[in-house]
């Protein structure tokens, strides 16, 4: 496994590799049942408790910058509710996954609204439950963009010696993340390219792991290298293998919400 920053290692996880199990989706039935989560606990004050919870959904056929605006207004809205959480998008088979944190009362109001809106389909509850503290101190949304399984058999054949760099650099312009994401996508699988990138939206930085025939990777590194585009370039590690670890390239643009602040959990 490769090594990543701290910063990328949170990220680093896939979120839709969990088997869903299907609960109840209606806030009266949630509302009701969550007194078994509470093992018959009587408390007047349980709309002030902390709250988790994770579902899964798939977005219906919509455009891409309606995605950025369902991303826009959580990125409004959530930190004044003092909602944390996480929203995963995996953009080519519009699936959804996404952890909301905060007061009880305030996170199935907003599941019910979500639940309620028609570009949402397939909704499936993973997890809800009380917490006795945060694991979300902000919102964030990380968005996958994903190249087909690459042929490796072919690769491999033409060239058993096969290279594995990780960088980072800093992106100057944040108009420039969706030419040279989608640029990417299309380069990497046609030379049979596999990795990881990182790329964090607040800050800039990006860090990608590349891999495949030596010949391939050598004079691509070297050219986002030269990339006017990039700063702070930095090559991080060189592994020769004999033997392939990524079947696809995978890039993941992280993003985060300011800080949530102190909640208030009465009772």
């Amino acid at each position: 496994e490769p090594r990543r920053s701290g910063a990328a290692e949170q990220w680093s996880h896939s979120p839709f590799r969990s088997v869903a199990t299907r609960t109840p989706t209606r806030l009266m039935d949630m509302h009701l049942s969550s007194q078994t989560d509470m093992q018959g606990q009587e408390d007047n004050n349980v709309d002030q408790k902390l709250f988790r919870l994770t579902y899964t959904s798939r977005m219906k056929q919509i455009a891409s910058d309606e995605i950025n605006k369902i991303i826009s207004q959580a990125q409004r809205n959530n930190p004044e509710l003092q909602i944390g959480g996480m929203l995963w998008v995996e953009l080519q088979q519009k699936r959804v996954k996404q952890t909301l944190e905060g007061k009880y009362k305030d996170v199935l109001v907003l599941f019910e609204k979500i639940r309620l809106d028609n570009r949402h389909t397939d909704i499936v509850v993973e997890e809800r439950k009380f917490v006795d503290q945060r694991s979300f101190q902000k919102w964030g949304v990380m968005t996958l963009v994903v190249t087909s399984e690459l042929d490796l058999k072919k690769t491999c054949a033409s060239s058993p010696q096969i290279l594995q760099i990780e960088y980072t650099s800093k992106l100057k312009k944040s108009e420039d993340v969706e030419p040279i994401l989608s640029f990417a996508r299309a380069r990497n699988e046609l030379l049979t390219i596999g990795g990881m990138m990182w790329l964090f939206l607040k800050t800039g930085v990006v860090r990608q792991v590349l891999e495949g025939p030596e010949e391939v990777i050598v004079p691509l590194v070297e050219k986002i290298q030269k990339d006017d585009r990039h700063t702070n370039f930095k090559i991080q590690y060189k592994i020769s293998k004999m033997s392939r670890k990524f079947k696809r390239w995978e890039a993941r643009t992280c993003d985060e919400s300011s800080e949530i602040g102190f909640v208030s959990l009465e009772g």
